[in-house]
């Protein structure tokens, strides 16, 4: 067999397993009342909206506004960080880096301000106890001073100050996933951007998603991704790390990814819509079941694009705005939620 007809069938075969995913089956459902939602959602999202609900092996519902469609890119901001996380988890299982494992290890600066005892552990789940970064909530992060991941590190090592003791507070805004991010960098000798595509983005098929669109790679909010590619990532951790027949991410990584991280008690400073919920690493943690274990996680929707994981239910629900909404109308995202509640025939408890 020629390369170039080796070459030929596995696009071919790339092509059928996309179609195949994105094969729409909503047949047995009514969603008359999701799509009058999506009707009055216009406003708020200034015409541009895509909504996407995977559920039992398809998309079960697939619906835009305005310009969007499955493989729109728009930037995830804070919601980027269910991925590095899922990514350091990933790598932390193949034994590359520790949990455990300090940053004055990695980074000799970290030592020298005294900040060389914080974890990679408490990096991801914004236990640093380091004063937080200004809140962001533009569509697009402004024009960066720093042309790389590690100068952004360098920088908030040397000027960050440290406002308690790592593992005790949480602060939205922690640096931390900066820091878990350029320690991967260094513990593996290769950059955030190539490992991301290795284990997480090329595996899931999520061809349109890159950490490497702005200014310089930032693994706390620098992903540019689309409804599709979020749908295929939630689809896998719904479907316990299985993905196109394959282990992408491990039983335990998923239930470790998916667990609250701190409780609210420790929450020292967030958002305002989010103090309801528990910190989970790079997602909140929306209800447990009667055994504490969450059964729905979502993404941090400040600017109106949401990820929100039902496992109670067994669906993924992907919301993408195309443009930053106000604050006062998210509220229809969870009427959207609600709408497809209604329609999903699975009790939840």
């Amino acid at each position: 067999m020629s390369d170039s007809f080796q070459k030929m069938r596995e696009k071919v075969s790339l092509s059928l397993v996309f179609l195949l995913f994105f094969q729409v089956g909503w047949g047995q459902y009514n969603f008359q009342v999701l799509d009058q939602k999506m009707e009055e959602a216009k406003k708020a999202y200034q015409g541009e909206m895509m909504v996407m609900v995977y559920r039992n092996g398809a998309v079960i519902y697939q619906k835009a506004l305005g310009e969007m469609n499955p493989k729109t890119q728009v930037p995830l901001l804070y919601a980027s960080q269910w991925l590095t996380a899922a990514l350091v988890l990933k790598t932390a299982e193949e034994g590359k880096i520790g949990l455990g494992d300090r940053m004055g290890n990695f980074i000799p600066d970290f030592n020298k301000y005294s900040k060389g005892y914080i974890t990679i552990e408490q990096s991801l789940a914004h236990l640093t106890g380091i004063e937080p970064e200004p809140l962001i909530t533009l569509p697009v992060p402004e024009k960066s001073k720093f042309s790389t991941l590690e100068e952004a590190v360098s920088a908030s090592t040397s000027k960050k100050q440290i406002q308690s003791p790592p593992g005790r507070d949480f602060r939205w805004g922690d640096p931390g996933m900066d820091y878990a991010g350029r320690a991967l960098e260094l513990a593996s000798k290769k950059g955030f951007e190539q490992l991301m595509q290795e284990k997480i983005l090329r595996p899931l098929q999520m061809r349109n998603t890159q950490f490497s669109a702005f200014p310089y790679t930032q693994p706390s909010m620098g992903a540019l991704s689309s409804a599709g590619d979020l749908l295929q990532f939630l689809a896998c951790l719904l479907n316990n790390g299985q993905w196109n027949g394959k282990t992408i991410l491990s039983p335990a990584v998923v239930d470790q990814l998916l667990a609250a991280a701190a409780t609210r008690a420790m929450v020292k400073s967030a958002p305002e819509a989010y103090q309801q919920w528990s910190p989970a690493l790079g997602n909140w943690v929306l209800a447990t079941d009667e055994k504490g274990k969450s059964t729905i996680n979502a993404a941090n929707p400040l600017t109106g694009t949401w990820a929100i994981l039902d496992r109670c239910r067994g669906y993924a629900l992907v919301i993408v705005a195309g443009k930053p909404m106000n604050d006062d109308k998210k509220e229809i995202c969870w009427q959207i939620k609600a709408a497809l509640d209604s329609q999903i025939n699975a009790a939840c408890q």
